[in-house]
């Protein structure tokens, strides 16, 4: 009787213990179902679905947009900006970069170009030399040449014409050149550039055209040898009678 109840033990033990493997065992492939169902097979399906992004910087747009569907990407254009070293309508910027790996169908955003800053050739006609010279600077461009002619429709020293002529867009920082009236007579004279003499050519300038020195004032600046003219009271290029006085400041060095 013993016997058969030891035999009957072992054998309830055994069959828990297979229960277990076999529970383990189910478990297991449970586990890998799910990885292989949530992990590996999304991988798997969505090799294909990747495309490199290719460069499309310095295409128009309607190129950059057929680079971009050959790859299966779309294009949006997200905005304009300023570019002296591209044409305007041409890609300058584009996200994601060129040769990032994305998903088929992404969008690629891009800027482009306007061209280089433009301004319009304010008209200076009939404003002195001194005024033109600061319209221009507002306007961003930079004053050029300066030629002389004379003319009745103008006062003198007056801006008859610039080329180019006013209204014309033109690039921002572009030199504009001056047509100027100069009607001189025996009594009048052109005001000299003294800035950067020192007072000794320059009061020889003043002499030689017909002017006369009236004050000198001094101003401390250790950057320029004593003595240099750093202002003058008349601006140079402005016509004058003969004689009139002009002003100078110069620079001294400190205590």
């Amino acid at each position: 009787m013993m016997e058969f109840q030891e035999k009957a033990v072992f054998q309830v033990k055994t069959h828990r213990n297979l229960y277990r493997k076999i529970s383990i065992a189910l478990l297991c492939l449970i586990i890998l179902v799910v990885l292989a169902d949530g992990v590996l097979m999304p991988i798997w399906t969505r090799h294909g679905d990747d495309t490199m992004v290719p460069n499309i910087v310095g295409l128009e747009l309607e190129e950059a947009g057929d680079s971009l569907e050959r790859c299966v990407l779309r294009i949006e254009k997200v905005g304009e900006k300023y570019d002296p070293n591209q044409p305007a309508g041409t890609v300058i910027f584009q996200i994601p970069d060129a040769d990032s790996k994305v998903k088929k169908n992404r969008i690629v955003k891009v800027t482009l170009s306007r061209g280089g800053e433009t301004t319009i050739v304010p008209d200076l006609a009939g404003k002195s030399f001194r005024e033109a010279e600061l319209r221009l600077d507002e306007w961003g461009l930079r004053l050029g040449d300066i030629t002389y002619d004379s003319t009745g429709t103008v006062g003198p020293n007056c801006v008859i014409a610039t080329f180019p002529q006013a209204g014309s867009r033109v690039p921002a920082g572009m030199i504009i050149n001056l047509v100027v009236n100069h009607v001189q007579t025996v009594d009048s004279v052109i005001v000299p550039e003294l800035i950067g003499k020192n007072l000794a050519e320059a009061k020889k300038a003043i002499e030689k055209n017909g002017l006369e020195l009236d004050k000198v004032k001094e101003r401390k600046d250790e950057s320029l040898l004593p003595e240099t003219v750093i202002a003058q009271s008349i601006a140079p290029g402005e016509i004058v009678p003969k004689g009139t006085e002009i002003d100078l400041i110069v620079s001294i060095l400190g205590d």
